[in-house]
């Protein structure tokens, strides 16, 4: 269980708030860090995944996109005491950036193109 004096002194009177919906987020705070049920809000952001990928890193892109997430919940909290976490994962292949696919199709093509990519290394 997580407990270190951190905790403790500063945390333990925060609310957790994870800016996204993945429900392994959720978990891994459950468990790995023993954060109590009832000290996490789930609020999932309305921030637009819609980035420019080009002239960024892969990790620039999706720090950049997790900072939104955590700025478009902020701005929905009321006045209070928060730790406000986000995250963003991708998927590279070659140099290009491949978010969650829109369709089981565009999954189907990634897939393929990333199976081809691997081949070819």
């Amino acid at each position: 269980m997580f407990n270190p004096p951190l905790y403790e002194r500063v945390f333990s009177r925060s609310q957790f708030v994870l800016a996204l919906t993945s429900p392994r987020r959720k978990q891994i705070l459950l468990t790995n860090l023993g954060i109590p049920e009832e000290k996490i809000l789930v609020i999932g952001s309305n921030f637009e995944e819609n980035l420019q990928k080009t002239d960024v890193s892969a990790s620039e892109y999706v720090s950049l996109t997790a900072k939104h997430k955590a700025q478009a919940v902020i701005g929905q909290l009321k006045t209070g005491r928060y730790v406000v976490m986000s995250s963003d994962t991708v998927v590279l292949c070659g140099d290009e950036i491949l978010e969650k696919p829109s369709t089981a199709k565009v999954q189907l093509e990634w897939l393929k193109k990333y199976r081809q990519s691997a081949k070819e290394q």
